[in-house]
């Protein structure tokens, strides 16, 4: 009897392991048959293993999800693959007293032994033997330059349109000019020659050059203060989003009052200004045009000994034009009359 029942048992077994159903595996009664004290050890061990069988396929059926396996919750850092090395932890340690860094010397100091960069051994550097010379000057001006012939280049490819106005937005946006814009652009005048479409150019400063060749293509030039924080307005618009951006800031240096201020400059003051705001020149340099306040500040000569004497002899000058000017009007007049 025995015998018979292990024979059926060992077909049983073949078939559950042929199988790929877990249900059959529970059908088949392999729990029951293997607890029964009458089945012989091979029988037994053969039972053992159709269980171990068909739990691991209910598990293959029902995966658990990847959601509850990996989370936030259990992530872990991986292990480092040499531990850490504890020094200065007694002398039973192994590793205390100096921390296996002997004693004295060089390399037994804090900061791992190393000197800074340009230590030469206890001697002068070179960078502290040589002298200083000139100065970081902290109000120079930075430029971006840029030549009307690269200008033009941009409008025949079609990366500018030039029936629009152009600004320094135009410029970085259509990579005609690269870079950090600190003070903003000026435009040169090499390759004038081929300049060919008239444009209309607001920009930061532009030299003689530049103004005559695009004013001989048919175009129009303004030159246009601009600070750091208001250029980049004007570069980067989508950093204003929610915020109002700022506004236009006039030039405070008498240096840049002056340049803007010049009409062969074309400066932006040159044509919003009146007269009586600012200083003016004509072309040929001299000061035609003094407001009342920087009238009275020389008079006074409060702006110092050699600036109050130039002044007063630009003074004296715009007087001269001056007389020299209502002359002609009434050579003029006499003439027309």
């Amino acid at each position: 009897m025995a015998a018979s029942l292990s024979a059926s048992f060992n077909r049983l077994a073949v078939q559950t392991l042929a199988s790929t159903s877990v249900q059959q595996t529970r059908q088949l009664g392999v729990g029951t048959m293997t607890r029964c004290r009458i089945v012989p050890a091979e029988s037994y061990r053969a039972g053992r293993a159709i269980s171990s069988t068909a739990s691991h396929r209910q598990g293959d059926a029902a995966p658990t999800p990847l959601a509850s396996r990996l989370a936030l919750g259990n992530l872990s850092p991986l292990q480092p693959k040499k531990a850490r090395k504890r020094v200065g932890r007694g002398d039973s340690s192994g590793r205390g007293g100096t921390s296996t860094r002997g004693h004295k010397g060089q390399k037994a100091r804090a900061g791992n032994g190393r000197p800074v960069p340009g230590f030469e051994g206890g001697q002068m550097p070179l960078h502290r033997a040589l002298p200083k010379r000139g100065f970081v000057n902290t109000h120079k001006q930075e430029f971006t330059t840029l030549n009307v012939d690269r200008l033009q280049s941009w409008i025949d490819q079609g990366r500018i349109d030039a029936s629009q106005p152009i600004t320094a937005r135009e410029l970085y946006a259509s990579g005609c000019v690269t870079g950090r814009l600190r003070d903003g652009i000026k435009l040169l005048g090499n390759g004038a020659d081929f300049v060919s479409s008239p444009v209309n150019i607001v920009i930061s400063k532009a030299t003689p050059t530049a103004i005559a060749a695009i004013e001989k293509a048919g175009g129009s030039i303004m030159t246009r203060y601009y600070t750091q924080r208001t250029l980049q307005s004007l570069i980067h618009p989508e950093r204003y989003a929610d915020r109002p951006p700022p506004g236009h800031a006039r030039p405070t240096h008498k240096d840049d009052l002056l340049y803007y201020s010049d009409p062969k400059n074309r400066g932006f003051l040159s044509f919003l200004t009146p007269p009586e705001v600012v200083p003016r020149y004509n072309a040929d340099g001299i000061l035609v045009a003094v407001p009342d306040a920087f009238a009275r500040k020389v008079a006074t000569g409060s702006t110092g000994s050699t600036e109050a004497a130039s002044d007063r002899e630009s003074l004296e000058t715009r007087d001269a034009m001056s007389a020299l000017a209502k002359e002609a009007e009434h050579k003029v007049a006499q003439t027309e009359a």
